[in-house]
């Protein structure tokens, strides 16, 4: 699992099955990425920033946990557990309250959750404040998704109240109304350039590659190939879609080990 910090790309976050990392460097060198994750095992990682303030929150999944850390201070609390296991989640920039979390078999939920802020040292009443969250409960919603077998679940930044989850047989669905509702939308991959890991086989890349499907071709593969020398298994785009960071079981990748 892969985050890039939105306000600065040489920081990311890693998350691996022994724990988060950090980098300062563009992945030169990587450090804990805090404490307070009771499990080591992180699935994915997301830093968003509160749009309209300088606040840049983290969250990471692990098993049926989704871990918070508001501040991005390195302290890190999890929010009321799930019953099932969870495949991806996506948060609203605007309200760190706002969190969706898809399963496999079970749909989609949605947090309700509020927020307070009190003394790290309960002691000490004038020590450094905390913000966590408090009253935690998460609500299936499923109404329209056929398909509960999902994968995937994204939000839309510039209009949070529409989600879109992907599903098992290559289903798209859409709600516009914070996930109350869902319709199928799209089978298949949309018409854009996607950056995707996996093994290919013919003269493709073996392990990363590139596709162009806006084009009017059996081959959408692009001529780009990094050369990895085993799966990629996470990638996120930064800097205004200029640098992309790769995650997974390789050694060497672009050349680079």
């Amino acid at each position: 699992a892969l985050a890039v910090h939105p306000k600065n790309p040489e920081i990311v976050y890693v998350g691996t099955s022994i724990g988060l990392f950090r980098s300062t460097n563009s992945g030169v060198a990587f450090e804990p990425g805090g404490t307070g994750i009771s499990d080591p095992n992180i699935l994915r990682v997301v830093i968003v920033a509160k749009p309209g303030t300088d606040e840049v929150n983290g969250y990471a999944l692990s098993g049926n946990a989704i871990n918070y850390d508001y501040g991005l201070d390195g302290r890190w609390n999890a929010y009321t557990k799930l019953a099932v296991i969870a495949s991806d989640f996506a948060v609203n920039p605007n309200d760190e309250n706002q969190v969706y979390v898809s399963s496999l078999g079970n749909g989609v939920y949605a947090l309700e959750a509020t927020t307070s802020t009190s003394p790290i040292d309960p002691s000490n009443p004038e020590s450094e404040t905390q913000k966590t969250a408090d009253v935690t409960r998460w609500q299936q919603r499923n109404s329209g998704l056929s398909n509960t077998q999902v994968f995937s679940v994204a939000l839309n930044p510039n209009n949070t109240g529409t989600l879109m989850a992907g599903t098992s047989l290559g289903y798209v669905y859409l709600s516009t109304d914070v996930a109350q509702t869902w319709s199928e939308r799209h089978r298949g991959i949309p018409t854009d350039v996607l950056y995707i890991g996996g093994t290919f086989s013919g003269s493709h890349p073996d392990f990363l590659a590139a596709l162009d499907t806006s084009i009017e071709s059996t081959n959408y593969f692009l001529d780009w190939n990094p050369a990895s020398s085993d799966r990629v298994e996470s990638l996120r785009l930064a800097n205004n879609n200029t640098l992309l960071y790769a995650g997974g079981a390789f050694t060497v990748i672009g050349g680079q080990q």
